[in-house]
């Protein structure tokens, strides 16, 4: 099965839809259908390891934070658009327990960067408006973590679909 860890914030759904509206005539896009910020993308792991991912996810020391939606911005860059992104403030919070989840899971991604994917780009028609919308101020969207996920993702026609397969705070899994 395909798995990522994240947190999610569906909380903040139709904010983000609103901001997709904002520039979805400036290009063709494929829009998230919710919204999350991936803090490792695990791919596809044998059934039987499942248990053992939640166990070492058990052991991950997290203690709840508070972050606000901050700034848009682009990967890989403003010259090559193929994310449309919205960052996080403070980072550092997310940050350390990425790595965290790094450390308790093995192979840890040096190139991490805390966001969560507003579109993927086909192609931008308005350049110009486009880095005019990511100029854009939004007003502070302030969000309490206080768990993250284990996600099962399975691929379809229609996008893929969400599952979470367990959750784990600092009172540990729920």
């Amino acid at each position: 099965m395909r798995l990522f860890v994240a947190l999610d914030f569906n909380e903040h759904k139709d904010f983000l839809v609103g901001l997709q509206q904002r520039f979805k005539s400036l290009g063709k896009f494929t829009f998230p259908k919710s919204f999350h910020l991936t803090l490792k993308f695990l791919g596809e792991v044998p059934d039987s390891q499942v248990e053992r991912i939640k166990d070492a996810l058990r052991e991950v020391n997290f203690k709840s934070f508070d972050v606000n939606l901050s700034s848009l911005g682009v990967f890989p860059g403003q010259s090559y658009v193929r994310v449309i992104w919205i960052g996080l403030e403070p980072a550092k919070p997310v940050v350390e327990l990425q790595q965290q989840v790094d450390a308790a899971l093995g192979n840890p991604d040096k190139r991490f960067h805390p966001h969560i994917t507003l579109a993927r780009v086909t192609f931008v028609k308005d350049k110009q408006a486009l880095d005019s919308f990511l100029q854009l101020k939004t007003e502070p969207r302030m969000k309490h973590i206080d768990s993250f996920s284990l996600v099962k993702s399975t691929l379809s026609a229609a996008g893929p679909m969400y599952d979470d397969l367990a959750h784990f705070s600092e009172w540990k899994d729920i």
